[in-house]
């Protein structure tokens, strides 16, 4: 995580992510922002791939069309 609190941290020791509130409020908005970002995505690529789709179809019809 580039915005992770630890960074100059003083208090750190083995274990300290799991107890240390400010780091785990930090890995929740980061998780909760890659989840938003994977939806964006999997949106766009449904998308894509519905445009591509029709266009197969378009080309198909327009084929037959000329046979």
């Amino acid at each position: 995580m580039p915005d992770a609190p630890c960074k100059g941290c003083t208090d750190r020791h083995l274990g300290c992510h799991s107890q240390c509130m400010a780091y785990l409020r930090s890995k929740a908005k980061h998780d909760i922002a890659i989840k938003k970002e994977r939806e964006h995505n999997l949106l766009e690529y449904s998308y894509f791939v519905r445009v591509i789709s029709k266009s197969k179809e378009y080309n198909q019809q327009q084929r037959r069309i000329k046979n």
